[in-house]
């Protein structure tokens, strides 16, 4: 990343160059991860030069300069999940200059996220439900094994936290001792659907 008049490549300056060396080199962040930082802080530098003002000179950027990107934002029809990924960047940015003393003030401080959209889990009806339980299973290990947790899912009705803490030994003679909340144990029953493919499923358990 080579610079001129302390400008890089990436339209970045020096910090924000030393920011993104830092987290690829000391952090081990993904090519990837780094982009989306490298955007993120170039945007926000793209919107500080119609301020006059520069992340190369972060003591002069305000609260004001980061709500007014957020609403800049929001105004381009930006995804509020984005909007939060953004000033996730900015605050990391803000972090990595106190912890060098380059910087110590953040402008990101009480800056809150966007409130993201409530979404409902979608339920698949009774016609899904029994189509998956009676789809053909693939013979390997994983097909055998998801499959048995379905069944166990839908139908002994036991929660996933349930029955991802099972152990081999907790089922036994048509039923499975299940450890609920608050340490309470408890005897489900197993419908023959699921006795079927948990047999099946340890009889491959050792490829794992």
């Amino acid at each position: 990343m080579s610079s001129t008049n302390g400008k890089t490549d990436s339209g970045l300056g020096e910090l924000g160059t030393r920011f993104l060396e830092y987290l690829d080199a000391e952090k081990d962040y993904s090519p990837a991860t780094l982009r989306s930082y490298g955007t993120d802080l170039t945007q926000f530098e793209e919107f500080l030069s119609g301020r006059k003002a520069t992340l190369e000179r972060p003591e002069k950027v305000g609260k004001d300069h980061v709500r007014g990107f957020l609403a800049e934002l929001h105004r381009r029809g930006v995804g509020k999940a984005t909007v939060a990924r953004k000033l996730s960047s900015l605050r990391a940015f803000y972090r990595f200059l106190a912890r060098k003393r380059i910087c110590g003030s953040d402008p990101t401080a009480g800056v809150r996220n966007p409130k993201q959209e409530k979404t409902h889990p979608r339920a698949l009806n009774v016609d899904q439900a029994l189509g998956m339980m009676e789809a053909s299973v693939t013979p390997d290990p994983e097909g055998l094994r998801d499959m048995a947790l379905a069944e166990l899912l839908y139908g002994s009705g036991l929660r996933v936290s349930e029955a991802m803490g099972l152990d081999v030994f907790d089922v036994d003679a048509g039923v499975v001792r299940v450890m609920g909340k608050g340490r309470k144990e408890r005897m489900v029953p197993l419908t023959g659907k699921a006795e079927e493919r948990i047999r099946r499923w340890l009889e491959q358990r050792h490829a794992f």
